[in-house]
């Protein structure tokens, strides 16, 4: 059974168009200029695991008719990758009211605790024990790894033959060790000057030189950015990637 791996939303916490925003991107009549909030959903041997619920994800479920989710896993607590977690409770449901496996670090947790204390018991909470390690979720293999947005613990996942980081500024370089041979990376860049909390163009390309990806796709796109112009700066084998962008592998590849 063949991998894929679905870009349910590729913006930034304002989404795009932005509101009251009149920029080239926000006005922009391309598709591939829409971008809801990050979100990603990857099928591997038959079970679909959720990255993230952002406040868009109700809207997601109906547009791609995502029907039936395995598990979530959380990258960390901020609301435009948890807002939406309220909209996941039909999933619960569609279980026979079994909760949904949840696997995220406990800090993220804490949060989503606090912020949805009324929903929490449709969720079966996994935390994960160390800063990086590996798991299995119904043999499905997954190697987590963290790093951070200034004082904000983040988890990047890596599924098979994808690696997925998002939101990523500071790092410990153990995190390279858990990248090497490399399919596809999918990392956040938020715009080419960066952010206090958010890889830079050039922060990124360096990240990605270290790596060595056969192909990188960025993701969490701030709205200031038309994919168009912005994709004339990107070496070879290093794209934009949009909503609804689906990558596929054939089975074999799941080994490392």
């Amino acid at each position: 059974m063949d991998t894929s791996f679905l870009f349910l939303g590729t913006g930034g916490s304002l989404g795009t168009p932005a509101i009251g925003c009149a920029c080239k991107s926000c006005t922009s009549s391309s598709p591939q200029d829409k971008r809801l909030r990050t979100s990603a959903l990857v099928e591997i041997d038959g079970k679909k695991l959720l990255i993230d619920a952002s406040p868009d994800i109700r809207h997601i479920s109906l547009c791609y008719n995502i029907t039936s989710v395995d598990a979530l896993l959380i990258t960390h607590g901020h609301e435009d990758h948890i807002g939406g977690m309220n909209d996941l409770r039909p999933y619960y449901t569609l279980r026979e009211y079994t909760p949904l496996p949840l696997f995220t670090s406990e800090h993220a947790y804490q949060i989503i605790h606090r912020r949805f204390s009324y929903a929490i018991d449709r969720f079966l909470p996994h935390f994960l024990p160390t800063t990086e390690g590996e798991l299995s979720f119904a043999g499905v293999q997954i190697t987590y790894f963290s790093y951070h947005q200034l004082d904000m613990p983040v988890t990047g996942y890596r599924i098979g033959p994808i690696a997925y980081i998002t939101d990523i500024k500071e790092y410990p370089t153990s995190i390279f060790s858990h990248l090497q041979n490399l399919d596809t990376l999918v990392l956040g860049v938020i715009h080419e000057k960066g952010a206090p909390m958010h890889f830079s163009l050039a922060e990124a390309l360096a990240f990605i030189e270290k790596v060595s990806p056969k192909r990188t796709f960025f993701t969490h796109i701030s709205h200031d950015i038309d994919r168009e112009s912005f994709s004339r700066k990107l070496p070879p084998n290093v794209e934009i990637a949009y909503d609804g962008l689906k990558l596929t592998w054939p089975a074999h590849s799941l080994n490392k």
